[in-house]
């Protein structure tokens, strides 16, 4: 990220303000203008966290629901089970097989390790 003095000696005139980067006022200015920017940037991440963390106080989690729920996982262990490797156990599901192991990784028990 650069620096505001980097910022300050890259920066084109303004066409509708007139900030003189080369002046101890100017150079006031811009930082006061950086530093305002940054300041309602950080406020902007604080009441996202706080929003992301209310809602998981309430139970809500982001994201889309997976695409691998529990009885998917649970008939693919059976057809792991009965000797079928995860591209067939994956098609008898309607997931994708890196889904699918991916869903295995996140289980605890898959039954299926040394199957390909």
């Amino acid at each position: 990220m650069p620096t505001l003095q980097q910022l300050a000696q890259s920066a084109k005139p303004s066409l509708t303000e007139a900030i003189d980067t080369t002046t101890p006022g100017g150079r006031l200015i811009f930082h006061i203008v950086g530093a305002l920017g940054q300041f309602e940037r950080d406020l902007i991440r604080e009441r996202t966290r706080a929003g992301l963390d209310s809602a998981i106080a309430r139970g809500r989690r982001g994201g889309r629901e997976p695409v691998v729920n529990d009885d998917k996982l649970r008939r693919a262990k059976t057809f792991f089970a009965q000797g079928l490797t995860v591209r067939d156990a994956a098609a008898r599901v309607k997931v994708g097989k890196t889904a699918l192991y991916a869903a295995m990784d996140n289980s605890a028990d898959t039954g299926a390790e040394s199957k390909t």
